[in-house]
């Protein structure tokens, strides 16, 4: 199979977003993914969960064809440096049977991974950031 014959079969960003935009509706949160990135320190994330007045958390999106993992995960430090309480890195489905875990696990940082039909998994729970 080859790489535009996979990414057929994942979702694309914006069903990534729709997908985290309703399950955190639902919640009864805000969530913001604006055109223009939001810079957090010396990054950018691609959205944010509004819990409370005081408690938002920040989310970074990686789509098919998006083998900067690594540098999401670098991101999502950098906003829990700038106050978000937690952080969630949303992967498609494929990505997220394949990534090491490990790394979320001991920084605390949420992974999420999106089906084609915009279902959320989460495989790894987002925990309040140590950072702060």
């Amino acid at each position: 199979m080859d790489k535009s014959t996979k990414e057929k079969d994942e979702p694309d960003l914006n069903v990534m977003k729709e997908a985290v935009r309703r399950h955190y509706q639902g919640l009864g949160f805000g969530v913001r993914f604006p055109d223009q990135n939001i810079r957090v320190g010396n990054a950018e994330i691609d959205g944010e969960i509004i819990v409370s007045s005081n408690s938002k958390i920040a989310v970074e999106l990686k789509g098919p064809g998006d083998d900067e993992v690594v540098k999401g995960i670098g991101q999502l430090v950098e906003a829990e440096i700038d106050g978000y309480q937690q952080a969630i890195l949303v992967v498609t489905e494929r990505r997220g049977r394949t990534v090491r875990r490990k790394a979320f696990r001991k920084l605390g940082i949420g992974l999420v991974a999106v089906d084609l039909d915009g279902t959320l998994r989460f495989i790894e729970e987002a925990k309040d950031s140590a950072i702060l």
